[in-house]
């Protein structure tokens, strides 16, 4: 996926997350990677419980990673 595309698709998301939602997605995906768990499990898991804007990034970053994509792709 070049940039250009990535950039549309985030533009299509409307993007808005705040730094604590940032900080706590980036909490909890350590602790399910540490726990064990896939990239991809641990994102399903994270998407299945959050809402608006960070749930929508998250149901965009599971379907790319499910597909085979890097997670700094998604």
């Amino acid at each position: 996926m070049n940039k250009q595309t990535l950039q549309k698709v985030w533009f299509r998301l409307n993007v808005q997350l705040t730094r604590k939602e940032k900080l706590i997605f980036a909490k909890y995906l350590s602790v399910l990677l540490g726990a064990g768990l896939a990239i991809d499990e641990s994102v399903d898991v994270l998407q299945k419980q959050a809402s608006g804007s960070l749930g929508r990034i998250l149901a965009h970053l599971s379907a790319t990673v499910k597909h085979g994509e890097t997670l700094a792709t998604g």
